[in-house]
């Protein structure tokens, strides 16, 4: 991203670009960047509170090159990319859940593509699943070419639910009830069809998918042992370290620890709390970006990462299904923050992508009006 942001300065225009960038959204993520760095001053671990701070910027770099240069006539292409790279990785994938070639990134029993954590490849899927329902209901697009995404949508449902990335399938079923009841005019009887239609596709899941029902079962079998008190477990590990991440936040509420001050603060905090330490010592983060977020940089820095968030919606576009596409989407975005994966990986990323492409999107049709009335106006004059 540092490169496009070299690109982006040479391109010039700075004035215009500011001017577009005086809003809410880019308001408030610019301030969570500037009180995150200067969070670093009260910090222990400098060095993964940079790291952490170089996932906020990676995302507010390309949510602002994108918003404010990308142009209309790429936007199809842009997003057809993006789709064919995922069509790619959804058949290596089937070709590595059925044995046909063997990797040693990846397995049957873990499917999932080269340098892509398994997680964050359920939640691309996810979103790519419903950017091509977007595509399908979309009336511009030719009927052949809704075939071949319809195809693509059935294929890449099947690849989440062979996926062990819980939050994904998750994220999918909030995501597509967010998207119907803001798609349809008759919400409720839409709503009533989507649950049923969720609920046989997760039953056909379960009893077709072994990698899918094991992971049901294991997560069943979590629960159960975290109420006899065995954190031990993938789901009683998240929830040892998400209860001393709480009493370390009630030390420090509104500035927070510092940003990236993770393992001394949970160390300290375990001493006087041994049964949940002797789990969380082993692990790496909070696995909630919001409890995250506010264990570094206090209820501060969370109210303006929330309040990014919020006004983002404020700008959906004005279309029906491009709107809905946009909540449901965003929906994804939220849900994964509470699997602590939006600043990890290449995520932070795809955010301030699909965030910008969606924002541009009424900043194009403004353009377009705002020109044609300048050369009503010339012709006027002649």
């Amino acid at each position: 991203p540092y490169v496009l942001l070299f690109f982006w300065l040479l391109e010039g225009d700075l004035k215009k670009k500011i001017v577009e960038l005086k809003k809410p959204p880019f308001i408030f993520l610019s301030l969570f960047l500037i009180w995150a760095s200067a969070s670093l001053l009260w910090s222990d671990d400098k060095y993964y509170g940079i790291k952490f701070i170089h996932f906020i910027c990676v995302m507010f770099i390309v949510l602002v090159i994108f918003y404010t240069s990308i142009e209309e006539k790429y936007r199809k292409f842009i997003l057809y990319s993006f789709l064919v790279s995922i069509f790619l990785n959804v058949i290596l994938v089937y070709f590595i859940y059925f044995g046909f070639i063997k990797v040693t990134w990846a397995s049957p029993d873990n499917p999932h593509p080269y340098h892509v954590h398994h997680i964050l490849y359920s939640i691309i899927l996810a979103i790519t699943l419903l950017l091509l329902l977007n595509q399908i209901l979309n009336r511009s697009t030719s009927l052949f070419i809704k075939f071949l995404e319809a195809i693509f949508f059935t294929t890449a449902a099947v690849n989440l639910f062979i996926n062990i990335g819980r939050t994904g399938q998750v994220a999918f079923i909030a995501a597509l009830m967010i998207f119907t009841f803001f798609y349809s005019k008759k919400g409720y009887k839409y709503i009533t069809f989507t649950l049923i239609s969720i609920a046989v596709l997760y039953i056909l899941a379960y009893n077709l998918s072994p990698n899918f029902r094991h992971r049901v079962i294991l997560a069943i079998d979590d629960i159960h042992k975290i109420e006899k008190g065995d954190y031990d477990t993938s789901l009683g590990g998240r929830y040892a370290v998400q209860y001393l991440t709480l009493t370390a936040i009630k030390e420090k509420p509104v500035i927070g620890h510092g940003s990236g001050n993770f393992k001394p603060t949970i160390a300290e905090v375990g001493i006087n709390h041994q049964k949940y330490f002797d789990v969380a010592k082993y692990i790496s983060s909070t696995h909630n970006d919001f409890l995250q977020i506010t264990l570094f940089y206090g209820l501060i820095g969370l109210l303006l990462y929330l309040a990014f968030f919020f006004t983002t919606l404020r700008y959906a576009p004005q279309d029906k299904l491009n709107r809905a596409t946009f909540y449901a989407i965003m929906t994804i975005f939220i849900t994964a923050g509470f699997a602590n994966m939006n600043f990890k990986y290449q995520y932070p990323a795809l955010m301030g992508f699909l965030i910008a492409f969606f924002l541009s999107l009424d900043k194009h049709k403004f353009e377009k009006k705002r020109n044609s009335n300048i050369q009503v106006k010339k012709c006027l004059k002649i």
